[in-house]
């Protein structure tokens, strides 16, 4: 392997666990005694044949198979890291020493799992690297601890794709990102082991065969200029291999000629490409993909996902640029107003009747409105407090036959009273229009996101229905508009609040009916092999939560977890570190609990073959 970082290790020891007499460590009790690492190289570069890192965060030192210890830099000394490392005896001739950057939480047994991550950031990530020292073999004396040279081999393969453009047509495309997809795993879950000579080695378990890496500022593609990307990935042979550049214009794909290996600790370098030349090349199309939901899905009221607290946020960034997503969700709204600002329940407007001037002047409306007996059997109408891709809408106006006589674009708005003082404002002027209480509303996501390349739905968190029934037909309704003849490309959510739960879950209840053949479920003569349900609760709380709280970022490794989330997981509940305000009981995600959310949606893409 490479040799590509060099690092000096100064350790300062003292112990509490007694050596036996052949030489081995007896003992259980470890005290915590400090450690200081002085960092040579700090500064992220990424060559032909060398690799360094940021200095800013954190790694592990090991000796033999003991815990590790987790040593960071506070920002303090940009060269010199810092933490508590387990005694480990008196004293023992030629120990073993190994790094690990970045920390992972490797466990005694040295095995410990980890996940490489599918989104990269071009054109280098260093958030991606992953590294572990060949072994130092150094006497172990807390009186006396000699300097330690460490030197730090790429675990992971390093791929380098580089590509340039001959053709004028091309040459103002600005690139957004480049993807690798191949038939054998790329990236996802792994084990690393270490062998007797303490040499790294991963074992992937998973099976992510995309990796991709977004340009955070697009870089005009231009005339024989060459671009440069690293990916990280799985060290193993790459078969079936295709690259694909995206520009805000056209996407240019190649297959490899033949699979070749991306080998532990080395750089592989793919021959220069010439999109214009050497590519299939398409126009560049972005699928739409459309949530609709609660707070749980936007915390705000407009149509934003840039709240890190949205899962829409996290789910954009692992999906790329070829994707857009319209964000329909809007805190405390129900379930029948949600289908309604959809479509799937019709919209009405007008508490009584209202003339829509000849100017653009806002005209009060008293309310905005959809059928509350839709699937009720108690009063006619709720009124709808929430906007998200309501705006530009349209009023129709029919006569008393139900033909349509007029129609008028314009704004809802609202001013203090979300609910009755509401105003419309046509978008340009035009003949007076009389208008009808509770003429029908087409929403701008009625009108124009219609058959998006798939929707997503998650609500009910806050009520608008009776019975399960009743919520099945909800989102029926959604999703047989969202369809509109053509083939169901939709997504349904699972509850994850454990008191939601305790409501509606009697006897697993929930789960049966809605994921089971009559719901959203496996059902072969409906011609749906996959389950298109997400268990948003049992994937966060299940058997594998640990995984998720370190793929999400809340815990440093699967075995480094904090203690609130084994203790909330144990309660039935979803861990701590999901929780926006745990204190206050408030289970609205936070960051961690919102990517999480995000990666069990992105997976369900994956399996459905939404994700190339």
């Amino acid at each position: 392997m490479k040799r590509i970082i060099y690092i000096t290790a100064l350790i300062l020891l003292s112990s509490c666990v007694k050596e036996s007499n052949d030489g081995s460590l007896t003992g259980s009790s470890y005290g915590k005694i400090p450690v200081t690492v002085n960092v040579l190289q700090t500064k992220t570069v990424i060559g032909d044949d060398r690799i360094s890192f940021t200095g800013g965060e954190f790694m592990s030192l090991v000796c033999r198979d003991v815990n590790a210890a987790r040593i960071s830099n506070k920002g303090l000394d940009f060269n010199e890291f810092s933490g508590e490392f387990n005694s480990v005896g008196q004293k023992v001739s030629d120990a073993g020493w190994y790094a690990i950057y970045p920390y992972v939480g490797v466990a005694q047994n040295g095995d410990e799992l980890c996940y490489l991550r599918l989104d990269q950031t071009a054109p280098f990530d260093g958030d991606a690297n992953f590294m572990c020292s060949d072994l130092v073999t150094a006497t172990y004396d807390e009186d006396d601890m000699p300097e330690i040279s460490l030197s730090m081999n790429q675990l992971l393969g390093i791929i380098k794709v580089a590509f340039t453009n001959s053709e004028a047509a091309y040459q103002d495309d600005k690139v957004q990102e480049v993807i690798l997809t191949s038939s054998s795993p790329l990236a996802g879950e792994f084990n690393v082991k270490f062998d007797s000579q303490g040499r790294p080695a991963p074992i992937f378990k998973g099976d992510d065969h995309r990796v991709l890496s977004t340009y955070v500022s697009p870089e005009t593609l231009g005339l024989n200029v060459i671009h440069e990307v690293y990916l990280f990935v799985n060290p193993a042979e790459i078969k079936d291999a295709e690259i694909t550049v995206r520009t805000d214009k056209h996407v240019f794909k190649r297959k490899a000629k033949s699979s070749f290996t991306a080998v532990q600790g080395a750089l592989t370098t793919m021959d220069v490409m010439d999109v214009a030349t050497t590519f299939s090349s398409e126009e560049a199309k972005v699928k739409t993909l459309v949530v609709w939901g609660d707070s749980y899905t936007n915390r705000g009221y407009e149509t934003t996902h840039v709240d890190k607290c949205n899962y829409a946020y996290h789910l954009q960034k692992l999906l790329g640029k070829g994707w857009k997503i319209y964000n329909g969700g809007c805190s405390g709204d129900v379930t029948n107003t949600i289908a309604a600002r959809q479509g799937g329940i019709s919209m009405h407007i007008g508490a009584s009747d209202f003339t829509i001037p000849e100017s653009t002047v806002p005209v009060k409306v008293g309310g905005v409105y959809s059928y509350k007996n839709y699937f009720f059997t108690d009063g006619a109408y709720t009124q709808i407090a929430r906007y998200g891709l309501v705006n530009p809408c349209e009023v129709v106006v029919e006569d008393s036959e139900g033909n349509e006589i007029a129609r008028v674009e314009g704004t809802v708005t609202y001013d203090s009273d979300w609910v009755s003082n509401v105003s419309f404002t046509r978008s340009a002027p035009g003949e007076a229009v009389n208008v009808p209480a509770k003429s029908k509303l087409v929403t701008f996501a009625a009108k124009n996101l219609r058959k998006p390349d798939l929707t997503i739905i998650y609500m009910g968190q806050n009520g608008g229905f009776k019975s399960l029934d009743i919520l099945y037909d909800q989102y029926r309704s959604m999703i047989e508009y969202a369809a509109d003849g053509g083939p169901e490309d939709y997504i349904v959510l699972g509850f994850h609040n454990h008191n939601t739960l305790a409501t509606w879950n009697s006897g697993d209840a929930y789960w049966k009916f809605f994921d089971g053949p009559d719901g959203f479920g496996v059902n072969q003569s409906e011609g749906r092999p996959v389950s298109r349900f997400v268990n948003l609760y049992k994937g966060l709380t299940g058997n594998d939560y640990k995984d998720m709280l370190f793929r999400s970022g809340a815990a440093a490794s699967p075995s480094d977890v904090r203690q609130e989330d084994i203790d909330y997981q144990a309660k039935g509940q979803l861990p701590y570190s999901y929780w926006y305000q745990p204190s206050q009981d408030d289970i609205h995600p936070s960051p961690y609990g919102a990517k999480a959310f995000a990666l069990l949606v992105y997976d369900k893409m994956i399996e459905l073959g939404y994700v190339d």
